[in-house]
């Protein structure tokens, strides 16, 4: 197993938010919310992992604001403290920890993930990571999540991030049928297929005019008009 990568911790610019990164003081995966919250999460960075071609990171232990200080890291305490109180030792509490995530990961999300959770000391603080590598495959998606008589997510539910904002998407958009519109997001992955679709739509127009108006200074007349 790889060592736990301290630098993701050390500095403000290595864990600064960003569309590859996402910060979280902790993650409440024993309450619903909490768990629904991050299947959420975990999609949307897969997905971007996915269209950007790069692994993404979500950073666990650092608050969500930020004064680039030693207070940025403020520990797992309560995912940390639950497992001490049943008696687990720290390398023990690592691994349930790990091992409740991936089963929720393995459960709620489709296709299967490749993905390494982390957990290690910085300082006198505990900290970890989930590292999502990126798969060229179909784009992930939540299978349906019921819990407590309610339905806190539906089957084929997509997320994907934009810039700061995170977007539900439709499964379509990220997988196109269109081999055309396959081969173009497989060039240039951070335009999505719905934007080559506008692209291609408006090439093809654009073409059919300039046809047209060649056809009438050459015979004065006109093509069919294509709607």
């Amino acid at each position: 197993m790889d060592e736990f990568n301290h630098e993701l911790f050390t500095s403000p610019t290595n864990y600064e938010e960003g569309i590859l990164r996402e910060r979280k003081s902790e993650v409440r995966y024993w309450t619903s919310q909490g768990k629904a919250e991050f299947i959420r999460n975990f999609i949307i960075l897969a997905n971007t992992a996915r269209m950007l071609g790069k692994p993404a990171y979500l950073l666990l232990g650092i608050r969500d604001s930020l004064d680039e200080s030693a207070q940025d890291i403020c520990a797992i305490d309560e995912m940390y403290e639950r497992q001490l109180q049943r008696g687990r030792n720290r390398t023990i509490a690592f691994e349930v920890i790990r091992r409740e995530l991936s089963q929720i990961v393995r459960r709620y999300v489709e296709p299967r993930p490749i993905f390494e959770i982390r957990f290690d000391q910085v300082g006198k603080k505990v900290v970890g990571y989930i590292m999502i590598q990126p798969l060229t495959g179909r784009p992930f998606r939540a299978r349906e999540f019921r819990e407590g008589g309610n339905t806190h997510l539906y089957k084929g539910q997509c997320w994907i991030r934009s810039g700061e904002s995170k977007d539900e998407i439709s499964l379509q958009q990220l997988d196109p049928e269109d081999n055309r519109l396959c081969y173009c997001y497989a060039e240039v992955p951070c335009v999505l297929p719905s934007a080559w679709d506008k692209v291609l739509r408006c090439g093809a127009r654009a073409d059919i005019a300039d046809l047209e108006k060649h056809n009438e200074s050459s015979s004065g007349g006109g093509l069919p008009r294509i709607a």
